[in-house]
């Protein structure tokens, strides 16, 4: 007995030694259609998801994708110089984010203390299990720390008019929006409505409270974000007496399923240069993304204008299942 488990101690003495030695990653070229590929090795992109993030404290950002198919997490160095991208990828600095994650991922700087924070899909801590969720990881020195909520499962809720509390709501098959809609410096949330087609803007109140950057304190504010409704129909034509718009992505939309599955990203960026937000909605019924114009302002946000074959420009998105786009 005694001779055995020396044996065994020995063996893994042995193993520890050798998986502790550094080893050069393989640089094997592989080649397709005339071309060198530059991460043969890395694994393969399904579903991919991009955020930019500075990994290694260089104040240049480096790039962080999560492929949602395996929820499997991907980094790269960007060794480039400025204005011109060059990646390295960098499987080391994987282990330092939170494993695993679901569904989505979004890095955002909600604080602005210069560092990263993770908002994504929490799974398995809701009563019900159609639920979902948001929560947020914070980052220091590449490590990440889960952020407590007041509330029995420590998630991002909002306040009901009626007073009580419920969490927001972001689809597991959907991507939602993150991004200062409101303008006024702190980090707001666009998403579907539990139904799909309605698009609902939580606008965090830290700022108008007076805690500065630092709290995420979240109100419904606008059921109906641009006044448009997602659905496999036409536009409604110009100076139709509705009060909201109806946007579809495809010319051919009155010949699809109206009733189609659940699954639709967002994307808010200022395309057009006048301080608010417009946005770029793709969709798991379409292999086009739809961009739409805001003609409104902070305060209120009014779709005027759509491209369904963006960018039509130039080379329009053409991604056969589910297109997102990133900024």
């Amino acid at each position: 007995m005694k001779r055995a488990v020396c044996v065994a101690g020995l063996l893994l003495a042995v193993a520890l030694s050798v998986f502790s030695q550094p080893y050069p990653p393989m640089d094997t070229p592989f080649r397709v259609n005339g071309r060198d590929l530059r991460f043969p090795l890395a694994g393969g992109l399904n579903n991919p998801q991009f955020n930019a993030v500075d990994l290694n404290n260089d104040q240049v950002m480096d790039l962080y994708v999560f492929d949602r198919t395996g929820n499997v997490q991907l980094a790269f160095i960007n060794e480039g110089t400025p204005g011109e991208s060059s990646y390295r990828y960098a499987p080391e600095y994987v282990p330092y984010f939170p494993q695993p994650l679901n569904d989505w991922v979004l890095l955002r700087d909600f604080n602005q203390d210069g560092a990263m924070d993770i908002f994504t899909q929490a799974q398995g801590r809701a009563p019900f299990r159609a639920s979902s969720f948001l929560r947020i990881l914070r980052e220091h020195h590449i490590a990440f720390e889960r952020l407590g909520f007041d509330n029995e499962y420590s998630l991002i809720n909002f306040t009901l008019f009626n007073g009580t509390e419920t969490q927001v709501f972001v689809s597991n098959v959907d991507y939602p929006s993150i991004d200062d809609l409101d303008c006024d410096g702190d980090l707001d949330i666009l998403t579907f409505n539990p139904a799909g087609g309605y698009i609902e803007l939580y606008e965090n109140q830290s700022v108008e409270r007076g805690f500065g950057l630092d709290s995420l304190i979240f109100e419904l504010t606008d059921d109906c974000w641009g006044g448009i409704f997602e659905s496999s129909i036409e536009q409604v034509p110009s100076g139709f007496p509705m009060p909201r718009a109806i946007v579809s992505n495809s010319p051919a939309a009155k010949r699809r399923a109206r009733a189609a599955p659940p699954g639709s990203t967002l994307l808010t960026f200022d395309s057009d240069d006048d301080g608010d937000k417009d946005l770029v909605l793709g969709d798991i019924t379409f292999s086009t993304l739809n961009h739409l114009v805001n003609g409104g302002n902070c305060q209120q946000a009014w779709i005027v204008e759509q491209d369904i074959n963006y960018p039509s420009e130039n080379v329009t998105a053409n991604i056969p299942i589910f297109p997102a786009a990133f900024f």
